[in-house]
């Protein structure tokens, strides 16, 4: 009997760690993998499977995130109310998880964003979601992605859509109702 409450145990502890959680940027630096600048101390884990980055109005006033190395997540979050970010640095690539904007002020990516999978980024009413970097959609040899953005909010890309994994292809498809820009 006490073999089987120490496995149940152990599997209760393997689900509870393998959970993704969404942790809030704290406004306290500017580093990405600095854990004192995310609430709670610690940085999302680096990885697609696993962490939601959000961003809403912790703090007196935002600082913008920077990635001085590439960085992955499984999704990153605008919440309402947020302040107005520039992620900038290194590249971030976005698992399952994808992009969602709440935010009414303008969201922007200067860095590079990829996608590790097919996914959908919602730019919510009122919200405006600009991507002035490369995003890379399918970086893996012979990988075949679609990246579908809807909601009613509006999305700019101001970078280059591209497929750069060898024989890979790549889609976006726009199911919204706010407007999207193509400026590359």
């Amino acid at each position: 009997i006490v073999a089987v409450v120490v496995l149940t145990l152990l599997l209760s502890l393997a689900l509870f760690v393998s959970q993704a959680a969404t942790i809030e940027w704290a406004n306290a630096g500017s580093d990405w993998a600095t854990g004192g600048n995310w609430v709670g101390g610690t940085a999302p884990v680096n990885g697609t499977g696993t962490d939601i980055a959000s961003f809403g109005s912790t703090g007196a006033s935002p600082v913008n995130p920077n990635l001085g190395a590439a960085r992955s997540v499984n999704g990153v979050s605008f919440l309402s109310g947020a302040y107005a970010y520039t992620v900038s640095g290194s590249t971030l690539t976005i698992g399952t998880g994808g992009i969602t904007d709440s935010a009414t002020n303008i969201e922007t990516f200067s860095n590079q964003i990829n996608t590790s999978t097919s996914e959908t980024w919602t730019s919510n009413g009122g919200s405006t979601l600009v991507l002035n970097g490369t995003v890379d959609l399918a970086t893996t040899a012979s990988s075949s992605r679609t990246l579908t953005l809807n909601g009613s909010g509006d999305a700019t890309f101001g970078g280059v859509i591209q497929n750069s994994g060898s024989s890979s292809t790549g889609s976006l498809t726009y199911s919204g109702t706010g407007t999207l820009t193509l400026n590359n």
